[in-house]
This record gives structure tokens, C-alpha cells and sequence, in this order.
């Protein structure tokens, strides 16, 4: 991460610091990982950059910081021990995102995926399309799936249709030419022809 700050001109590369620091107050070793006491390693100075500002400069460095945390973040003058600023380094936002993002992959995880292609998607699939590849006249086919309606609409086109002359009443029969698949009527008043929704059998 990038600390700076602002403060007076001319102090140069070696008088003002940042250091990190744990919830227990410890203090960071660059150098040699660890937490510990306020030792030279646990310091990194930042580089003076003058700019327009006749009476201050910019003081800024990059800081490794260890993962975890957050880790609180000072920039402190060297010859006096006074802290300038700080800060922590975390970021709400991020970890807001890092949340969203650990709760997606909790619930997308290799044993819920397994879960779903165990149990659930072949039943989703099976209530849509039978899971065999013929739709005869035996098939057994869950009610309102896409084979089913399919089958029907095979008979609907190929099937046998017989009408009873007197009545109008007629019955569509399967493949086999001889089960009936569905009943209903047509009608005819010299003007119009009227076939009734087919009721399957």
C-alpha cells in the first residue's frame, strides 16, 4: 500500500516513517516477518518529493503489509517520535466484495454443485423430458412434460380419427390404430365446423 503525508520541506529521505502496528500495539519487522518491538526494520522511510508548495513536501513510500489484519498504519517524524497520521489498512469496501464473494463461492462449493447434480437437476429434467428416447403408445411420461405433449401432438397428426355419423362424437386412437388417445365432437350448423378440445383418455 502507499502511504504519505505532508509536512515540512527540506527534511529529506531519512526523517519520516511509516510503521504498522497489531491490535497489541506490537510493531512490524520488514525485514524478518514477525511482530515484536519498535526496531530499525519496523521503519520505512518514505522519500521526500517537492513540488509547487513552497513550505511543505510530499513524503511517501510503498509499505508491504503482511496479510490479515487490519494492521494500523503510522507515519510518525524519526528525530522526535511524533506521529504525524494514521490510518488502518482496511477497506471497507473491499472486504464488503471479499464477503460477497466468499458467500458465492460457499454456495457454489464442489459438495453443493454435487448436491444439485445428485438430487435435484436429473428430477428438474426428469419433469420436463423423459428420460428415454422413444414416446410410444407404452411410454410412461410424467404429466405436462415436453414428451408428453409431443406424443400427444404425434397422434393429434398421424393418429386414426373416427366420427360417429349420427352424433358427431369422435375418438382419436393411438399408434397402435386401436386405444383410444383422446374423445370429443365435431359439430357442423351449415355455417361452421366445430371440433370440441380433445379430451385424453
Amino acid at each position: 500500500m502507499i502511504v504519505h503525508v505532508r509536512t515540512d520541506i527540506g527534511l529529506g529521505n531519512a526523517a519520516v516513517y511509516a510503521r504498522l502496528r497489531n491490535a497489541t500495539g506490537q510493531f512490524y519487522n520488514f525485514v524478518t516477518p514477525g511482530w515484536g518491538t519498535l526496531v530499525a526494520n519496523a521503519k520505512t522511510f518514505l522519500t521526500e518529493v517537492a513540488d509547487s508548495d513552497l513550505a511543505t513536501s510530499l513524503y511517501v513510500s510503498t509499505v508491504t503489509v503482511p496479510t490479515g489484519g487490519p494492521w494500523i498504519v503510522e507515519v510518525v517524524r524519526d528525530s522526535t517520535g511524533a506521529v504525524y497520521g494514521y490510518d488502518t489498512t482496511r477497506d471497507d469496501h473491499l472486504e464488503s466484495i471479499l464477503t460477497d464473494v466468499t458467500t458465492l463461492l460457499t454456495r457454489a462449493s464442489e459438495a453443493r454443485l454435487a448436491e444439485l447434480d445428485a438430487a435435484n437437476i436429473p428430477t428438474d429434467v426428469a419433469n420436463v423430458m423423459k428420460t428415454t428416447t422413444t414416446i410410444a403408445d407404452g411410454d410412461t411420461l410424467g404429466a405436462n412434460t415436453a414428451l408428453l405433449w409431443l406424443r400427444r401432438l404425434k397422434w393429434v397428426l398421424t393418429g386414426k380419427l373416427s366420427v360417429t355419423d349420427a352424433t358427431g362424437a369422435f375418438t382419436l386412437t393411438k399408434d397402435d390404430g386401436t386405444t383410444a388417445a383422446g374423445t370429443g365432437t365435431i359439430s357442423d350448423d351449415s355455417t361452421t365446423t366445430i371440433r370440441t378440445v380433445i379430451t385424453w383418455a
